[in-house]
């Protein structure tokens, strides 16, 4: 990554005070961070073709899990996605 080069990541987060931490973290380290919810984040890839990674919580809410949406994500974006999750039950892991 150059100066004049940010990497952009799309931070899809269901708890706010999680998403600052995180988003504070990454751009201290260099990166542009466009955060958002579940239910905005395909749109918000739609008009940013910017974005070259996805960090993705797990559990965004009760009518979508990060892998739906991760499967629904890619079937028009060809992007990496790292799923994030503070669970550390072995039966989501």
């Amino acid at each position: 990554m150059t100066s004049s080069t940010k990497n952009t990541i799309l931070l899809v987060e269901a708890e706010v005070s999680q998403t600052v931490n995180e988003q504070a973290t990454l751009e201290k380290n260099g990166y542009k961070v466009i955060t958002c919810t579940g239910k905005e984040a395909v749109g918000i890839l739609d008009s940013n073709p910017e974005i070259n990674l996805i960090l993705l919580d797990l559990d965004l809410d009760k009518k979508t899990t990060g892998v739906k949406l991760a499967k629904q994500i890619l079937t028009k974006h060809d992007l990496p996605i790292i799923f994030l999750s503070s669970c550390i039950e072995s039966k989501i892991l």
